[in-house]
């Protein structure tokens, strides 16, 4: 998770967003950036939710803005969406939310005109929410197009530079509970296919299962709980006893502890760079398409 701040502090700067892509004119480009070189526009709080108010809620966990409505998406920890209008001199509350019933969001991308907000389902797989972003002028909620189930544990929602795929990266985190530790696989998923609500997005799944612990480690990725390492402290360390990982030791396989944090797209979206919070790593994937995806490398 990334920060969460509970407003949003507008400052003016000289980048410019043409469509989906941010161009940086780096033409008076300067290693003395001070805080002068900003110029205060406004403020504005971001409600956690309906009636809910307070520090420490996760108000404004991610945001994202439609340069093309003036729209600010800001996505609450507490499953709430808030809707504003932005024009880079101030705010206005356009009195639109969307209200995901306490999910845990995640995420949250605009791109062409579509609304993405992805969210957690446990240790089972996630789902990305698939809407038509509002245009400008528009004020009512945003309509759902579609819902693409992902990953378990989606993490960073990624569209590429023409919005036909969108990648997600899946950190598969591990859940100790009554049954013991439950640990799901890491993983990529590519979105595509999302454009009409009366067919289902396609989702290819991007596995990391192609190599074993040993391997892993030469290559420098930090393995935090092997299978030798399970074994140990499930057996014979001084709290074995206090703990029970046999689901998670008769299903291992190493891609359980690799955890997808981020993506990003290569300039040409050839390449998926996939950093993997958990391990000091990152993945290579190659993207031929939005079904034909595999990944190259990994290392520290």
């Amino acid at each position: 998770m990334r920060f969460s701040p509970l407003l949003i502090t507008a400052f003016s700067t000289l980048t410019n967003r043409v469509d989906s892509a941010v161009v940086y004119d780096t033409s008076t480009a300067s290693s003395d950036i001070t805080l002068s070189s900003f110029e205060f526009k406004s403020r504005q709080l971001f409600p956690a939710g309906p009636d809910l108010t307070g520090y420490g809620l996760g108000a404004l966990e991610q945001i994202a803005y439609d340069s093309t409505s003036h729209i600010l998406y800001g996505m609450s920890e507490q499953g709430y969406l808030n809707i504003f209008k932005f024009d880079g001199d101030g705010f206005e509350d356009l009195g639109v939310s969307i209200d995901f019933s306490g999910a845990t969001l995640t995420d949250v991308e605009v791109c062409k005109g579509y609304l993405f907000v992805s969210m957690l389902n446990g240790t089972e797989p996630g789902v990305v929410k698939i809407f038509q972003a509002l245009a400008k002028g528009e004020t009512q909620v945003p309509s759902l197009i579609s819902t693409a189930t992902v990953g378990v544990g989606p993490d960073m929602i990624k569209p590429n530079s023409d919005c036909s795929i969108i990648a997600v990266a899946n950190e598969g985190e591990g859940d100790y509970g009554d049954n013991g530790l439950v640990d799901p696989v890491g993983s990529v998923s590519l979105i595509s296919g999302f454009e009409s609500r009366f067919a289902s997005p396609i989702v290819t799944h991007v596995a990391l299962d192609m190599w074993t612990d040993e391997e892993l480690l030469a290559k420098g990725v930090h393995m935090p709980l092997t299978a030798n390492a399970m074994e140990y402290w499930d057996d014979y360390s001084n709290i074995a006893d206090d703990l029970d990982f046999s689901a998670a030791r008769a299903s291992y396989t190493p891609d359980m502890h690799l955890e997808p944090e981020y993506v990003a797209w290569s300039a040409d979206d050839s390449k998926l760079m996939v950093n993997l919070q958990e391990n000091s790593a990152a993945v290579i994937i190659e993207v031929n398409s939005a079904t034909d995806a595999s990944v190259l490398d990994i290392g520290r």
